[in-house]
């Protein structure tokens, strides 16, 4: 592991590690494509860790979204947007992303 990610902020690499970690179990659940592919991919700057995971599912729209308590889903890209410093969805290939300050 990097040192610069060892030493950043309290809590960032845990934090990387959760979103992370959520992202790709969102990949293996919706990804529709037998023997699909995930990608993952982590890029450190000096100001900032910066997360993608790639799928060949079709994707979906951007929405607002509070996870349903009865069902224990949906907490994946809630925890993102609660968490990360900036995050969104890129097409073509289909990919969610987050970075988070460190």
């Amino acid at each position: 592991m990097n040192t610069a990610l060892r030493e950043s902020a309290p809590g960032t690499l845990e934090t990387a590690r959760l979103l992370t970690s959520e992202l790709v179990t969102n990949a293996v659940a919706h990804t529709l494509v037998p023997d699909g592919t995930i990608g993952l991919s982590l890029r450190q700057s000096s100001d900032a860790i910066r997360v993608e995971v790639e799928d060949e599912g079709a994707g979906f729209a951007e929405a607002e979204r509070v996870p349903n308590l009865e069902s224990g889903s949906g907490w994946g890209l809630w925890l993102v947007g609660e968490l990360a410093s900036r995050w969104g969805v890129l097409h073509d290939p289909f990919r969610v992303w987050f970075e988070l300050d460190t």
